[in-house]
C-alpha cells in the first residue's frame, strides 16, 4: 500500500471518530399538533438548524418538493393522509431523506412501514422534545460518519486491489423467495393472501395483517422452538431491532394472533410464552 493511500485513510478514518452533526442542516417537522411543531421548532432553530413546519401530509410533500429537507420528524397520526403514505412519497422526491417518525402507537406494522421507508428513528409520543432534538443530532451525525466511512472503505478497496489483484466485483447471490403456503398443524398459512385457516372441531379463516403474518410464520417455521421478541421483530423487520418500543410492538401483536387464533386467548395452546425466552408455537395434531 502507497504512503499516499495510508495517510489518506488514516486522515478519514480520524476524521470519522470526530465526526459530528454538520450545521445548517435543513429539517422539517410534520405534525397537527401545533404546540408540538412550534416547540420543536423553536429548539432546533436555536441549535442552527433551518426548520419549517406543516401541519398535513400534503403541506409536508410540498415543502419536499420546493426545497428538499436532509431531516424529516413525522407524526404518523396526520387529518389527511396516513404518515405511511407521507413516507412512501417522500422517499420519491427526496431520496436520502432521514425520516424520524413519532407514534402514539407501538404498532409492528407501522415499525415494519419504517423500517421499509429507512426511517432512523421511532419514537413514541409522548415523546420530550429533547429527546426528538437528540433523536434529529445523532441522524445527522450517523450520516456524515457512514459517509466519511464509505471513503475510507473504497480507498482501501482499491489499494489493496493494487496490490493483490483481487477482484472485488459484487456477486449476485440468489435465493429462492419464501413459500407462499406454510402449513404447520393445526394452521395453515397463506402469505399471499394474509390469511390462516385454523383446523379442528370448528375449523375458521382469520385474515391477518402483514405483520401479523411475518411473526407467526417466523413462529411455524421453528415449531417448538423459542423466539425472542428481537427474533420475531427481525423477522418482521428484516433487521435487527432491540429498542423498547420493537417489543412493545411484539407484545400487541401477540395478543392480536392469540385473539384470532386460540380457542381461549388467556390460556393459550399455540402460541406459548416461555419466561425468559419469548413466545413458541405448539403444533396440535
Amino acid at each position: 500500500m502507497s504512503r499516499s493511500n495510508l495517510r489518506a485513510i488514516i486522515t478519514v478514518m480520524s476524521s470519522v471518530a470526530q465526526t459530528k452533526a454538520p450545521p445548517h442542516a435543513r429539517i422539517l417537522v410534520v405534525d397537527d399538533e401545533a404546540l408540538i411543531t412550534g416547540a420543536l421548532t423553536r429548539a432546533l432553530t436555536s441549535l442552527g438548524y433551518d426548520v419549517a413546519a406543516a401541519s398535513t401530509g400534503h403541506e409536508a410533500l410540498t415543502a419536499l418538493q420546493s426545497w428538499p429537507r436532509d431531516v424529516m420528524v413525522l407524526d404518523l397520526a396526520l387529518p389527511d393522509m396516513s404518515g405511511v403514505e407521507v413516507m412512501a412519497r417522500a422517499a420519491q422526491v427526496c431520496p436520502g431523506l432521514l425520516v424520524i417518525v413519532l407514534t402514539g402507537q407501538a404498532e409492528l406494522d407501522d415499525a415494519i412501514a419504517a423500517v421499509k421507508y429507512h426511517a432512523v428513528d421511532f419514537l413514541l409520543k409522548p415523546a420530550a422534545i429533547e429527546q426528538i432534538t437528540e433523536a434529529v443530532v445523532t441522524a445527522l451525525r450517523g450520516q456524515a460518519r457512514r459517509l466519511q466511512e464509505r471513503v475510507a472503505l473504497r480507498i482501501l478497496d482499491e489499494a489493496i486491489d493494487a496490490l493483490q489483484g483481487i477482484d472485488r466485483r459484487p456477486r449476485v447471490v440468489r435465493t429462492a423467495p419464501p413459500a407462499p403456503m406454510l402449513h404447520v398443524p393445526p394452521l395453515l398459512l397463506d402469505r399471499q393472501e394474509q390469511t390462516v385457516v385454523v383446523a379442528g372441531d370448528n375449523p375458521r379463516t382469520c385474515k391477518l395483517t402483514q405483520g401479523e403474518v411475518d411473526v407467526l410464520a417466523a413462529l411455524m417455521a421453528r415449531p417448538g422452538q423459542p423466539l425472542s421478541a428481537r427474533e420475531l421483530a427481525a423477522a418482521g423487520l428484516g433487521a435487527q431491532e432491540d429498542e423498547k418500543v420493537m417489543r412493545g410492538a411484539i407484545v400487541h401483536c401477540i395478543n392480536r394472533l392469540r385473539s384470532k387464533l386460540e380457542a381461549d386467548p388467556n390460556q393459550p395452546r399455540l402460541i406459548r410464552t416461555i419466561r425468559g425466552a419469548g413466545y413458541q408455537f405448539e403444533p396440535i395434531r
